[in-house]
């Protein structure tokens, strides 16, 4: 089968081709291609003897067809909601929301090309025994580390950004001033969960609300574990629960009843995460997301330390993906998205960041010179804080959540999420 492998060619040809084997050896029958995901089965009708698995074209276009559109529509809805929506002015909303509708025809021509079903294929499955899942295919191309998902981003920001720029300058609720900064605007596309347009004009009075501050926080300790109960100034109540007061190596966080934050909304309030170092390309990562009404303050204990790229690509893409599923239980059951209900618990597992790893790191960055007293210094000042105790690491975290209607009895629950490791901890610092 190597050789159809090669030449791409339809399933039908492998089987008629295996046939010429019946001249050598009359006892096989027939050969059989059986659907399987993506891609086919071959087996040898005789004693029933599958020969392995072969993937074609076809199937991987289907693949990239079903699940392109659907990563395109987030990725659009992410801009919308978190970008695109909120700046305004006296006169009103700069952009509507039909500001993306057509701006998606090249990435999905790169989807749809010949090169990219080949690349794929090539890549994944030539040569291996995968009989791919949906959901594995899904992963493999547009997961936070997904081949695919960069190429799409940056296809689709580019191509919106000239649109975005001419209908925001031309808006009826645009000024001279915002008509300055939208021509001016970039679309960066390895910032944030899905690209960032930048600079986006400011929103007049906009800052960091205080709504999900702590008001009152009740914590239980009987030595084995730690439980805390968190109350916001929002009216929602969170259950912080650690697996060893001393030093918890599992910490789940668990909302009821949140809602999925309205558009445009300001951030709330967030201050440092425990072990957080500024300029070293680390974030205070929400355990339960801001857009989902999550604390930001210390002492709400909703905060952990990851990579910019944990938090923003890989946490980020998870948050992502269950506003998806809410967005589609509403649309499913007639609801506006205030009209729906997040019960949401959060597992981070955690290791600790090894000593020769973090030396490791920081001794091949381009500010660290072995022989520099200056760098030597710095070396055992980051050393104290990220040692004493080890720095956590999370090792993966688990999203469990269900949905339901505040006006029927209308509920969903949807399978949970997990995402791995944060590989990318203290492995790089800013120049700043």
């Amino acid at each position: 089968m190597s050789r159809n492998t090669e030449s791409n060619s339809p399933v039908e040809a492998v089987t008629a081709d295996l046939m010429n084997l019946r001249a050598k050896y009359p006892w096989i029958k027939t050969f059989t291609a059986t659907k399987r995901g993506i891609g086919f089965t071959i087996t040898m009708k005789a004693s029933d003897h599958p020969l392995g698995q072969y993937n074609d074209l076809e199937s991987i276009r289907t693949q990239l067809k079903k699940y392109g559109a659907g990563f395109i529509k987030k990725v659009h809805d992410y801009w919308w909601d978190r970008q695109l929506r909120r700046p305004r002015t006296d006169a009103g909303a700069i952009w509507d929301e039909t500001v993306l509708n057509g701006t998606d025809s090249t990435a999905k021509a790169y989807l749809n090309s010949d090169y990219t079903a080949s690349h794929i294929k090539s890549k994944y499955y030539d040569g291996t025994s995968r009989n791919a899942t949906n959901d594995a295919f899904e992963r493999y191309l547009f997961g936070p580390e997904g081949d695919g998902r960069k190429e799409v981003v940056r296809l689709l920001g580019n191509s919106a950004l000239p649109v975005i720029k001419h209908k925001g300058a031309v808006a009826e609720a645009a000024t001279r001033d915002t008509a300055e900064i939208i021509r001016s605007m970039r679309f960066l596309e390895n910032e944030d969960t899905y690209g960032r347009y930048d600079p986006l004009p400011a929103i007049p009075g906009e800052r960091e609300h205080t709504n999900f501050r702590p008001v009152s926080v009740d914590l239980q300790d009987d030595g084995r574990a730690r439980v805390t109960t968190v109350k916001t100034a929002a009216g929602k109540t969170f259950t912080i629960r650690e697996s060893d007061p001393a030093r918890p190596m599992e910490v789940r966080v668990k909302g009821v009843d949140l809602r999925l934050k309205e558009p445009g909304d300001p951030r709330g309030v967030t201050q440092d995460s425990p072990g957080f170092l500024p300029n070293q390309n680390v974030n205070r990562a929400h355990i339960i997301a801001d857009w989902f009404g999550g604390s930001g303050y210390k002492a709400a204990g909703n905060l952990v330390t990851t990579s910019d790229h944990y938090n923003q690509r890989v946490m980020g893409d998870a948050e992502a993906d269950i506003a998806s599923d809410l967005m589609a239980f509403a649309e499913e059951h007639g609801l506006e998205r205030g009209q729906v209900c997040m019960d949401l618990a959060v597992t981070l597992t955690f290791g600790e960041l090894l000593k020769d790893v973090f030396l490791a790191n920081i001794a091949s960055e381009t500010w660290y010179e072995e022989n520099d007293a200056d760098s030597r210094a710095e070396l055992a000042r980051l050393t104290a804080i990220l040692l004493n105790p080890p720095v956590r690491r999370v090792i993966s975290v688990e999203y469990d959540y269900s949905f339901h209607s505040t006006i029927s009895e209308a509920k969903a629950f949807p399978a949970p999420r997990q995402i791995l490791s944060d590989d990318h901890l203290f492995t790089e610092r800013s120049a700043t």
